[in-house]
């Protein structure tokens, strides 16, 4: 979408890239909604609402790649560079330390912690937990909409399938990440050491010439590995 708004209606690049995040932050609320307020599970819910938004990318790109036209300024976002430190490093370091803050400095981050370990024991204590879960929604899905800016401005071009093999690798880092330092918990250092574990991986496994296939195997055989480190500390923990 936003190397569309570039390309074909002639936005400038911070009022696309805000209209962006800002509809991806909707998305976010419009799927905490349909949890909280209809009951549907999150994960069945986060699936089909991500599927009607590739199949809205499908109609709205026609399925076919949109480049980028005349537009330097917003490649070099992510290809840019500050004092030696790329971009995108810095972007990274920043969302990193503000979803740190929010999750343990501030008051709705205390909730969404609370209601991680026991729904029903957050309502008890006053909380208000449909709204809570509305608001963790929309944080991951503007974060996710920052991702999708940043690899359009990365690739130079706007692809419908560009983020797919994501999928699998978020997992791996996530849970990874909550076996990391405190047992069985996703907390925000974690991920980012489950984030540079797949990526040191995968691009390890691509320095060395490895065929294609050995990421997939590297990033299952991780994802399982993490979930079974993962209970084994929460296990720990309990016991």
């Amino acid at each position: 979408l936003v190397v569309g708004l570039l390309s074909s209606s002639g936005l400038p690049i911070l009022p696309a890239i805000f209209l962006v995040v800002g509809l991806g932050t909707v998305i976010g609320i419009v799927n905490g909604i349909v949890v909280s307020k209809i009951g549907v599970n999150a994960f069945i819910a986060t699936l089909g609402t991500g599927t009607i938004v590739v199949g809205l990318n499908y109609a709205y790109s026609g399925g076919i790649p949109l480049q980028l036209t005349q537009s330097r300024e917003f490649t070099n976002i992510a290809i840019g560079r500050i004092a030696g430190v790329p971009h995108l490093v810095i972007i990274m370091a920043v969302v990193l330390a503000l979803l740190w803050v929010i999750l343990n400095r501030t008051v709705q981050g205390q909730h969404i912690k609370a209601i991680g370990v026991s729904p029903e024991s957050a309502r008890r204590a006053g909380v208000a937990v449909d709204r809570s879960r509305i608001v963790a929604f929309a944080i991951a899905s503007t974060c996710a909409a920052i991702g999708g800016v940043l690899m359009a401005s990365n690739l130079g071009s706007g692809q419908v399938t560009a983020g797919d093999s994501f999928m699998l690798t978020s997992f791996s880092a996530a849970f990874l990440g909550s076996a990391a330092l405190r047992e069985g918990q996703f907390h925000i250092l974690g991920t980012l050491i489950g984030v540079l574990t797949v990526a040191v991986g995968n691009n390890g496994l691509a320095m060395i010439g490895a065929p294609i296939f050995t990421q997939f195997l590297f990033t299952g055989c991780l994802l399982v590995v993490a979930v079974a480190l993962g209970g084994i500390g929460r296990r720990y923990a309990r016991g």
